[in-house]
C-alpha cells in the first residue's frame, strides 16, 4: 500500500511540476492588474493540495494497521488525478515540449532500435525517411498514431461530405485519398505530466514495436497463424475456444511488442510498463478484455524473459523491487473474477504464451538472440549489442551516484585508469527505476509522513513543494546523465589505445600535497580516489593540463534582454516580481548559440564537480577563445572548499564580432589549489545559495541579508 501511495504522490509531483512550467511560460507575464490567471492556476494546485491531505491521512491509517478499504482509497485518488488531467487540464495552455524527448527519439534509433536497419531488413520504404516523432498528448498513457494526425476526419467527415456532394450535384471533387498507414515514421504521443519523467519513456518502444512487427517475421503468415503452429492438437482446441472471449491477434501482437521493447531496452521497460498499468483506472473489471492481456498477465511473461535473457544483472535487489512493485497489481487482480491470479483459463493461456514467445525470442527457428540471427529478417543482433553489456556492477555504482546526488558519470574503462567510456541510456533507466522504487520511495514517504495529523494549508503546501523538489532533483540527474551519453559519441576519443601506465593513477604516486596549486599528477590522483568528482570526464587526456583542467560548455543559458523598468533597484520589494528581462533556452545535439559584441548571457559547464573542503578552485577561460574576445566569467571565478555542482558561467563577448558557441566546447579551466580545511565549506554553509545546481541559476541577489534588510528599513520609511 505504502508502494501504491509513492505512485499517486509522483503523479501529484508531476502534475505540480507541469502547472509550475505553464506558470513560468504563460502566466506570469500577465499584465492584468489581477493576476487572475494564477488564481486560476492556484485552483488546479488546490486539488493537488486536497490529495495530498488525503494521502496523509492515509498513511496514518497504514501506520496504524487500520487497513480497511485503504487500497482502494488509493486508487480513487489516482483514478482522480488522472480525470484532472484528461477533462480539465484542456483548459491551460500546453508548454514548449521540453528538448529532451528529441534527444530520446535519437537515442532510440542509435542505441535502442536501428530504425534505418530495421527498414533494409525488412525492404521497406528509404532508410533515410525513417523518423520518430514524439507529441504530448491529454491522455494518461502513450500511443501511437499514423503520421497524418487528420487521416480519421479526412476519410470519415469531409470524403463522405464530398460524396454526398458529387452525388446530388453530379459534382467531381476529388476525394482525399486514402493513406498508406504502414509507412515507416514512428509518430508516439505520452501523457503531458509525463514529458520530463525519463522513467516512462521506455514504454515508448512498445508503441515503435507495433510499427515494426511484420508478417514475414512468422514466415509470411500472422502471428496467430504462427502460433496455433506451435501448439498440438489438445492445445490448439483449447486456443480456438478461448479465443471466442479475446481477439487472439490483439493479445499474441501486445505481448510481442512488450517483448521486443523488453529485449532492446532491458529491465527497465517492465518497470515502465509497471508504472503505465498503475495508472490504469478499471484494474478490477471482473471481466477479460478482448484486445489487451491483463497487467500481471503482460509482467510475468516479461519477467520470464527477463530471466532467461539477463541472467547477468537479476541481482536479489531487482527481483526483490520487482516483487515489491509487482505486489500492487497483484492486491488488484486478487480482486478481479477474471483476473490472472483467479481464471485457469488465463494462467493456462499464459503457459502457452510462455513457450512460445522464449523460443521466438530466445531459442529457435532462427529467432536466437546471440546465437545466430542470419535468417531473421529484423538484424535483432544490432538490436541487443547495447543491453549485452549492461553489468551489475556497473549499475549498482551508477545507482551509488544517484544515492549521493549526483548525476550519472560514464564509465571507467578500468579501475586503473581514469579514461571513461558513456553510459548507456539503458544502465541509466536501469539505475534510476532501482533509486526511485527504492531509496526515493523511502525519501518521498519520509517527507508525508512529517506532516501532522489534519495539516494547515501552509503545511500541506511546504510538503507539496518538497516532494516537488525531490523530482525535480531526479529528473534532472536522469536527464543530463542521457545528455552526456550522448555527447561522448561524437567528443570521447575513439579507436585510441587506453592511456598508458604513466597516465594511470596509482596512491604511492603522489605524495602529500602542499597548500598550493594542483599540478596533473595530483588532480589524477585525487580523480582516482574520488575525493574529486567531476562527472562526466569525457577525454582525461585532452582535458588535463599541467596544472588545469579544461571545462566544457553544457546546454542551458540564461539571454538577458532590456528591462522595461530601466534599471535593477534592488530595493524595491517588488522587483523580483516584476523583473522579465531573460529568458532560459535548452539547445538540442549540435545546436549553437551566437554572442554578439557587448552581449552578456549565463551558461554553465557539462561537468557537475564536486571539491572537497581541503581544495578551492579558480575558474579562467582557454586562450584559444579569450583570443576571439570571450569572457567565461565577471568577477565571479573563485570556487568555494566543498563546493558541489555545475559551475555558472558568466559569458561576455568583449571583441568586435559575434562569437558562434557549440555546447560540449571547451571553454573554460579550472585551477585547484591545496587549503587548510576552513571552519565552514560551502557544503556546510546554510546560506550558500548555488549548492548542488544541475544548470546554471539566475542571480539570488534577492536572498543576501543585507538586501533584505536595506528592503526592510525602506519599506518602514515610505
Amino acid at each position: 500500500m505504502r508502494l501504491y501511495l509513492f505512485e499517486l504522490l509522483e503523479r501529484i509531483a508531476r502534475f505540480s511540476i507541469h502547472l509550475d512550467e505553464i506558470r513560468d511560460q504563460f502566466f506570469l507575464k500577465a499584465k492584468t492588474r489581477v493576476d487572475d490567471k494564477l488564481i486560476f492556476l492556484q485552483s488546479y494546485k488546490g486539488c493537488l493540495l486536497k490529495c495530498i491531505e488525503i494521502a496523509n491521512s492515509i498513511d496514518k491509517n497504514i501506520e496504524s494497521k487500520d487497513y480497511g478499504i485503504t487500497l482502494d482509497q488509493i486508487r480513487k485518488l489516482v483514478v482522480s488525478v488522472n480525470h484532472l488531467h484528461k477533462k480539465y487540464l484542456m483548459h491551460l495552455p500546453r508548454p514548449s515540449e521540453p528538448i529532451e524527448l528529441k534527444r530520446f527519439a535519437r537515442i532510440i534509433d542509435k542505441h535502442v532500435l536501428n530504425l534505418k536497419e530495421v527498414v533494409e531488413n525488412t525492404n521497406e520504404g528509404s532508410p533515410t525517411d525513417s523518423v520518430i516523432s514524439i507529441y504530448l498528448s491529454e491522455e494518461v498513457g502513450e500511443s501511437t498514431f499514423i503520421a497524418d494526425p487528420v487521416h480519421e476526419f479526412k476519410q470519415e467527415q469531409l470524403n463522405r461530405i464530398v460524396s454526398d456532394h458529387n452525388g446530388k450535384y453530379a459534382g467531381d471533387i476529388q476525394k482525399f485519398p486514402i493513406a498508406d498507414t504502414s509507412g515507416i515514421n514512428f509518430h508516439i504521443s505520452i501523457p503531458r505530466i509525463d514529458a520530463n519523467n525519463p522513467c516512462r519513456w521506455p514504454t515508448l518502444i512498445h508503441e515503435v514495436a507495433h510499427k515494426v512487427i511484420k508478417n514475414n517475421y512468422f514466415g509470411g503468415r500472422s502471428i496467430y497463424d504462427d502460433f496455433i503452429d506451435s501448439l498440438d492438437t489438445v492445445q490448439e482446441k483449447f486456443v480456438r475456444d478461448i479465443s471466442k472471449q479475446i481477439d487472439m491477434l490483439s493479445w499474441l501482437t501486445e505481448c510481442w511488442c512488450d517483448l521486443l521493447a523488453c529485449i532492446v531496452t532491458g529491465p527497465v521497460f517492465w518497470f515502465s510498463q509497471y508504472s503505465a498499468f498503475i495508472f490504469q483506472e478499471k484494474v478490477d473489471s471482473n471481466k477479460i478484455d478482448r484486445r489487451y492481456p491483463k497487467a500481471l498477465f503482460r509482467l510475468k511473461l516479461i519477467q520470464r524473459v527477463l530471466q532467461h535473457r539477463f541472467t547477468n544483472i537479476i541481482t536479489k535487489k531487482l527481483l526483490r523491487t520487482l516483487e515489491d512493485a509487482e505486489s500492487v497489481l497483484k492486491a488488484f487482480d486478487k480482486l478481479d473474477e477474471k483476473g490472472f491470479l483467479n481464471n485457469d483459463d488465463i494462467r493456462q493461456l499464459f503457459i502457452y504464451f510462455r513457450v512460445y514467445f522464449v523460443a521466438k525470442f530466445l531459442g529457435k527457428d532462427g529467432y536466437e538472440f546471440g546465437i545466430n540471427l542470419k535468417s531473421s529478417p529484423l538484424n535483432l543482433r544490432s538490436l541487443i549489442k547495447y543491453t549485452e553489456e549492461i553489468e551489475e556492477k556497473t549499475i549498482e555504482s551508477l545507482v551509488e551516484n544517484l544515492k549521493d546526488g549526483y548525476p550519472i558519470p560514464g564509465k571507467r574503462i578500468s579501475e586503473s585508469t581514469l579514461q571513461e567510456k558513456p553510459t548507456l541510456v539503458q544502465e541509466i533507466l536501469l539505475a534510476a527505476w532501482l533509486y526511485r522504487n527504492n531509496e526515493l520511495r523511502f525519501e518521498i514517504l519520509d517527507k508525508l509522513k512529517k506532516l501532522e495529523e489534519g495539516p494547515k494549508s501552509k503545511e500541506l503546501e511546504e510538503c507539496l513543494d518538497l516532494i516537488v523538489d525531490t523530482f525535480k532533483r531526479f529528473d534532472k540527474s536522469i536527464l543530463r546523465s542521457i545528455q552526456v551519453s550522448e555527447w561522448f559519441d561524437i567528443l570521447e576519443e575513439k579507436n585510441e589505445k587506453q592511456e598508458d601506465q604513466n597516465e594511470k593513477s596509482k596512491v604511492d604516486d603522489v605524495e602529500e600535497a602542499p597548500k598550493t596549486i594542483l599540478n596533473d599528477k595530483q588532480i589524477k590522483y585525487l580523480l582516482g580516489k574520488n575525493e574529486l568528482r567531476v562527472i562526466p570526464i569525457i577525454s582525461l587526456r585532452k582535458q588535463l593540463g599541467s596544472t588545469s583542467i579544461d571545462i566544457r560548455l553544457g546546454t542551458s543559458f540564461q539571454i538577458y534582454l532590456l528591462t522595461k523598468y530601466g534599471e535593477h533597484n534592488f530595493t524595491d520589494s517588488l522587483f523580483e516580481k516584476k523583473i522579465e528581462n531573460s529568458k532560459m533556452i535548452d539547445l538540442d545535439f549540435l545546436e549553437s548559440i551566437t554572442i554578439s559584441p557587448g552581449q552578456f548571457i549565463l551558461g554553465h559547464s557539462m561537468e557537475y564537480l564536486k571539491l572537497p573542503a581541503n581544495l578551492a578552485g579558480q575558474v579562467e577561460g582557454r586562450s584559444s577563445f579569450a583570443r576571439l574576445g570571450l569572457q567565461v566569467h565577471m568577477t565571479a571565478g573563485f570556487i568555494d572548499p566543498g563546493f558541489e555542482g555545475v559551475l555558472t558561467f558568466e559569458i561576455g563577448n568583449s571583441g568586435p564580432n559575434p562569437i558562434t558557441l557549440f555546447p560540449g566546447l571547451r571553454i573554460a579551466q579550472v585551477r585547484l589549489f591545496s587549503v587548510n580545511i576552513p571552519d565552514r565549506p560551502y557544503d556546510r554553509n546554510i546560506e550558500a545559495k548555488y549548492k548542488g545546481l544541475l544548470t546554471h541559476h539566475d542571480s539570488k541577489r534577492f536572498q543576501d541579508y543585507e538586501m533584505k534588510q536595506i528592503q526592510k528599513e525602506i519599506g518602514k520609511r515610505r
